[in-house]
């Protein structure tokens, strides 16, 4: 299983993650170099996760063409740059890499402080299921 996953912040989400599922390998992009709270909650599951030090426009041509490449990831999750723009650019250049059966989500969904998430979440996928603590996801 892989994941994709843009936005790293301190690693909380990888590191559950990885000490949860023993076949996950993770993909972060993140412009930011690790933190130490990053490395901290990863330090024994460094090995299954990947970081790129990128803005997620800049990362985004690695992947190649969803036509070439298609359906890598298990699951996309979109927690990096909240603004209505980036988030939608974030599920259109994502969002195809996608595997059938897999899921497309993130955080902040419908968050007074980052209201573009959800703007943008309902402008491109309908029928998002909206979870406690600002979490949105849809199965594709």
């Amino acid at each position: 299983m892989v994941g994709l996953m843009i936005g790293l912040l301190e690693g909380n989400t990888e590191g559950f993650l990885v000490n949860n599922m023993e076949s996950l390998r993770i993909i972060s992009i993140d412009p930011l170099p690790k933190r130490k709270a990053f490395l901290d909650n990863t330090s024994d599951r460094q090995d299954r996760i990947r970081v790129i030090e990128l803005k997620s426009d800049e990362a985004r041509p690695l992947l190649g063409t969803p036509t070439l490449y298609p359906r890598l990831f298990d699951y996309v999750w979109i927690d990096g740059d909240h603004s209505y723009e980036q988030v939608k650019r974030d599920i259109v250049n994502y969002g195809p890499f996608v595997r059938e059966g897999g899921m497309i989500g993130g955080h902040d969904y419908g968050s007074e402080t980052y209201q573009g998430v959800k703007k943008a979440v309902d402008d491109l996928i309908h029928g998002v299921d909206a979870l406690a603590d600002y979490v949105w996801f849809k199965n594709v």
